[in-house]
């Protein structure tokens, strides 16, 4: 399973994952042509994350649904040494509260004027798995 987390190379390159989606690309043809299951994760609301930017996930996703045999799409979640959690500053971020109970994910926040929040990342979720039941080939 590839952690792609987003077709959108400013959000890659904002969360330092150290690839061009031009290779993550080709790695998934090439990974399909081998015959081998291909698994992929993405994940929408990331700090600052744009409506364009989703928009190139959403279209990455479209141009690979045919070549990917399972994939999950989640909503970013803060978890406690991460960088977003330990420098939330740097992401313009504002963490409201945190529990303990049922999940490692439990930080509630969202960015500087409330354009990146639960709402929005939930919103943004619900779309792509949408399009991943309307184009996928099972």
């Amino acid at each position: 399973c590839y952690g792609i987390e987003s077709g959108s190379q400013s959000v890659i390159d904002r969360m330092n994952k150290g690839f061009r989606v031009k290779t993550a690309q080709e790695i998934i043809i090439n990974t399909k042509k081998a015959g081998i299951g291909l698994g992929m994760t993405i994940m929408v609301g990331s700090p600052g994350e744009t409506t364009i930017d989703f928009i190139k996930t959403a279209r990455f996703i479209l141009k690979n649904i045919k070549l990917i045999d399972d994939f999950n799409i989640s909503s970013a979640g803060i978890t406690p040494m991460s960088d977003w959690r330990l420098q939330p500053e740097k992401y313009n971020i504002k963490i409201r509260s945190y529990s303990h109970k049922n999940s490692y994910y439990k930080y509630s926040w969202r960015t500087k004027y409330f354009l990146n929040n639960q709402y929005t990342r939930e919103a943004k979720r619900i779309l792509l798995e949408i399009l991943k039941k309307l184009y996928s080939r099972k």
